[in-house]
C-alpha cells in the first residue's frame, strides 16, 4: 500500500486506512485482499472514524470526506481549511474534527454526517490534535499551547488550560481527569470539572503520543524513544522503557500488556513493569501508526503498508 502514517480502523469484516499518497484502501480483514480503493485527492495522516456504515477521514487538502463502507462511494466532501490532520470523532449526530487554517490559526468544527454540512465552528489556534469526548464536553489541544474543553452541542469554550507548548496529542480521559502532553515535554492531568491542573510530569522531550490508560497507568511515548508509565491519579512514575527511535504512535492496551510501534520500525510488547517481552521488526522505514485491536487481531500501519498480526 505504500506508507501508512494514520492509524487503521477495523470493522467486522474490513481494515481501512488512508495512505500517504492520497488513497483510502479497504481490505478484507481475514485475507488482506483489497475490497475498495478511492482517491482522497491528497495525502492523509488523519485516522478514520466509522459510524453507521460511513467512514469519516481528513486530508492534507483540508477536506473532511465521508465514504460508504458498503461500496466505497463518496457520501460527502467538505473543504474546511488548509489541513485536516486531526482524526474525526463521531459523537451522536455530529462529526467533530480539528482544522489547520494557517501556521497559527485553526478551528474545531462540527459536521452533520448525514449531509456533510457545517453545524458550528469554534476558532482556536491551529488544531492538529484529535478531539476526545468527556460527557457533554469535547476536549482538544491546540497550537496555541492550551487544552480546551468545548460544549458538544454549541461549540462554546467551557474552559482552557495553558500547558505552554503546542498540544498536538489527543487527550485521554480517565474518570475526572484529562491527560495530555505538549511539544515542550510536559505531560499534565487536568480536572474535567474546572480545568485546574492535578499533576504535571516533565519527560523534557516532545510528546506527540497520546496516553493509553489501563491498569491504573497512563502509558505514553516520547520523542527521545522512551515509553513512560505514570500513576493516573498522582502522576508518579511507574516505569520507563526504551525503544530505538522516537515514539510518536500511541500505545494500545491488550489485557495486561501494552503494544506500541516505534520509528525504529519495530512493534514492542511490554508488561505492566515496563519489561519488553517482544520486539518485532516490521518496517525499516519506521512506524508512526497506532495499533488497532479487535479480539485476537492486530493491525498497524508502517512505511511499508498495513500489517496484520495475531495475538497468541
Amino acid at each position: 500500500m505504500g506508507s501508512v502514517i494514520a492509524s487503521p480502523v477495523l470493522t467486522g469484516s474490513l481494515a481501512a486506512a488512508p495512505t500517504s499518497d492520497g488513497r483510502l484502501v479497504l481490505l478484507d480483514r481475514l485475507s488482506g485482499r483489497q475490497v475498495h480503493e478511492m482517491r482522497l485527492g491528497s495525502a492523509s495522516e488523519s485516522s478514520p472514524a466509522v459510524a453507521e456504515g460511513v467512514l469519516h477521514v481528513g486530508t492534507d487538502d483540508g477536506e473532511l470526506v465521508g465514504v460508504d463502507l458498503a461500496d466505497g462511494s463518496e457520501r460527502y466532501r467538505l473543504k474546511l481549511g488548509q489541513l485536516v490532520r486531526s482524526s474525526p470523532l463521531v459523537a451522536g449526530n455530529r462529526v467533530i474534527v480539528g482544522v489547520v487554517e494557517s501556521k497559527t490559526t485553526g478551528a474545531v468544527v462540527a459536521v452533520d454526517p448525514a449531509n456533510g454540512k457545517l453545524v458550528w465552528v469554534r476558532k482556536l489556534g491551529a488544531v492538529f490534535s484529535s478531539p476526545a469526548l468527556a460527557g457533554t464536553r469535547l476536549l482538544v489541544g491546540s497550537d496555541d499551547g492550551s487544552l480546551h474543553a468545548l460544549d458538544l452541542e454549541k461549540g462554546t469554550v467551557v474552559w482552557s488550560h495553558a500547558l505552554g507548548g503546542k498540544v498536538r496529542a489527543t487527550p485521554a480521559v480517565a474518570g475526572e481527569l484529562a491527560i495530555v502532553g505538549d511539544l515542550e515535554g510536559r505531560l499534565v492531568a487536568v480536572r474535567l470539572a474546572d480545568g485546574a491542573r492535578a499533576w504535571c510530569f516533565e519527560p523534557r522531550h516532545p510528546v506527540y503520543s497520546s496516553a493509553c490508560l489501563a491498569g491504573g497507568l497512563a502509558v505514553v511515548g516520547c520523542h527521545e524513544g522512551h515509553l513512560h508509565a505514570l500513576d493516573v491519579a498522582t502522576g508518579a512514575p511507574r516505569f520507563e522503557a526504551t525503544t530505538r527511535g522516537p515514539v510518536v504512535a500511541s500505545p494500545t492496551a491488550v489485557g495486561e500488556r501494552y503494544l506500541v510501534g516505534s520509528t525504529d520500525g519495530s512493534l514492542y510488547l511490554l508488561d505492566t513493569e515496563g519489561r519488553i517481552l517482544l520486539r518485532l521488526p516490521l518496517a525499516s522505514g519506521g512506524i508512526q501508526s497506532s495499533v488497532a485491536v479487535d479480539r485476537d487481531q492486530l493491525v498497524v500501519g508502517s512505511a511499508d503498508g498495513l500489517h496484520s498480526l495475531r495475538l497468541a
